[in-house]
């Protein structure tokens, strides 16, 4: 089991490749789930606020 913890932006599928890497597991499943005091009680809303957040990056990253 791993979990990963995080009060910054990390790209997850480079974290997943990092650690088959690393520990060369025969098999994953992986589960992201964000979280946080500033976030609202509301999935649909986190949900929403997460996607846009994640929009923005990859804009500006160039990779959308």
């Amino acid at each position: 089991t791993l979990d990963i913890f995080s009060c910054q932006e990390f790209d997850v599928d480079e974290a997943i490749k990092y650690f088959c890497d690393y520990f060369g597991p025969s098999s994953y499943d992986h589960k992201l789930i964000m979280r946080g005091r500033e976030f609202p009680r509301s999935s649909g809303r986190a949900r929403a606020i997460v996607e846009g957040e994640r929009e923005k990056v990859a804009l500006a990253s160039g990779s959308f």
